[in-house]
């Protein structure tokens, strides 16, 4: 079946099994129907047999003018008359009923009918019982009943059906029955087929989508099944959202690598700049020195820019380049306030408070980064002589680091946008950094199953948020 399509396969195995179950219901229909039948028949040559018992009576002595005004068959028996009404069936739905006289000796068929009465003569007759027997490959069934009214002490009434009569009834069933399924089966393997068709129409959608986008990197394209909840319209959905998502990374990918184009041609330019002026006009020292601090220092930005996308780089591959370990938060929160506070940037003062021995199961290095860019960033857009804040906190199972500054704020409508990469709030303020210091805090949140959460007003300051699950 490796060649066929999942439609062709679908609709043979489910036809395969069709077919299976259609004859199993079948036999086990006609099996039924057969014990049925039989059943019905047997009930019929009792009824029969019964029904004629009431009809034969025995008379002392009989009129003549009542025998001739009567329609009933008399016949001389024993010392008196035998009476049989014209009400008994001799033969009726296939069934023969015949009267013997059983006195010792040879039964006597003394009226009736009975189409194998030769053969019956060496059945003994049983009351009540029923006999089968086979002749010329017939199967019959025979019903005997003694006559119970007095004066006929030997009179019976024997019943003989033939199987042959249920079998006509049978074979008519089998037909109707094969006619039935056959049009059944055939209604439902096409009707299969076109099912599993359109079941699988969105695939084919999805396949050529895919196969489309594979050609010409056309990420916008879409699949459209129309509206539906089965497991295929659930397919169709997830493989849009999955495209839309892939849209927005490669823009982003895109805009990201635009944007550390951008910052990288800029201190590449300023070194390719010195370096040609100090080789071509400088012949002092102090030129020489100027033009080293300046590539130093333009080198060094690139240098963290170049680490900070390797750190990206690691966290999105969760490479397991970054083991967590249970850590205690509050001495790398403490230990790293002190040494920033020695700063002293714009005269800003720094104030560190936390809670003790509040444990994390994280990185330290990653969270120790997290650490000095927020406060970083505080120290940044702070005001002069103004005051950065850093709290840790415990509380129900959540640690929360907070670092708080009275400096520039943000404004309300940039705040959903500060934690995008290469975004910052002044674009006069490039100097500052590369705009990867808080995109870089959030992906280390998230790293670490947390959030950063941030509260700010316009000129009033920043409170930036970090929430962990404690350990």
């Amino acid at each position: 079946m490796k060649g066929r399509s999942i439609r062709t396969r679908v609709t043979l195995w489910f036809s395969v099994s069709l077919i299976i179950v259609v004859l199993l219901s079948f036999i086990s229909f006609m099996i039924v129907s057969r014990t049925v039948v039989e059943k019905t028949t047997l009930n019929i040559l009792r009824d029969a047999v019964e029904n004629n018992l009431d009809e034969v009576e025995f008379h002392d002595e009989i009129i003549n003018d009542e025998m001739d005004q009567d329609s009933d068959y008399y016949m001389k028996y024993s010392d008196g008359w035998l009476e049989i009404d014209d009400d008994f069936l001799s033969s009726v739905n296939g069934v023969y009923c015949a009267v013997y006289d059983v006195s010792p000796g040879c039964p006597e068929l003394i009226y009736g009918e009975n189409p194998i009465a030769d053969i019956t003569k060496a059945c003994e007759f049983s009351n009540r019982d029923l006999q089968k027997i086979v002749t010329d490959g017939v199967e019959y069934h025979i019903y005997d009943r003694k006559v119970r009214s007095e004066g006929l002490k030997n009179v019976w009434i024997r019943g003989v059906i033939s199987d042959e009569q249920n079998a006509g009834d049978v074979h008519t069933i089998a037909e109707i029955t094969i006619i039935i399924l056959i049009a059944i089966l055939i209604i439902a393997i096409l009707g299969g087929n076109i099912i599993a068709g359109r079941m699988l129409n969105p695939i084919s959608s999805i396949t050529k989508a895919a196969s489309k986008i594979s050609r010409g990197n056309d990420l916008k394209e879409r699949i459209d099944i129309g509206e539906g909840k089965d497991e295929v319209h659930e397919l169709a959905d997830s493989f849009n959202k999955m495209m839309e998502r892939l849209e927005v990374a490669f823009a982003d990918e895109q805009q990201f690598t635009s944007d550390v184009s951008h910052e990288l041609r800029t201190p590449i330019s300023v070194i390719m700049a010195q370096s040609e002026f100090a080789l071509e006009n400088s012949n002092k020292e102090d030129d020489y020195i100027d033009a080293l601090e300046t590539v130093k220092r333009q080198a060094g930005k690139m240098s963290k820019l170049v680490n900070d996308m390797l750190t990206f780089a690691r966290l999105g591959r969760n490479s397991g380049v970054y083991e967590k370990i249970k850590m205690n938060l509050s001495e790398v929160v403490e230990s790293i306030s002190e040494d920033m506070a020695l700063i002293e940037e714009k005269g800003i003062k720094l104030e560190c408070e936390a809670e003790p021995d509040v444990f994390v199961n994280g990185n330290r290095e990653l969270l120790s980064r997290l650490i000095v860019n927020l406060i970083g960033n505080a120290y940044k857009y702070g005001k002069d002589e103004g005051h950065i804040w850093v709290k840790v906190k415990v509380a129900e199972g959540k640690a929360y680091l907070t670092v708080e500054d009275d400096g520039i704020g943000i404004a309300e409508d940039e705040i959903p946008k500060i934690s995008k990469r290469m975004y910052q709030v002044d674009s006069s303020r490039n100097d500052k950094g590369s705009g990867l210091g808080l995109y870089m805090v959030k992906e280390i949140a998230e790293f670490h199953g947390g959030r950063i959460m941030v509260e700010s007003r316009l000129n009033h300051g920043s409170k930036f948020i970090f929430e962990i699950s404690t350990f």
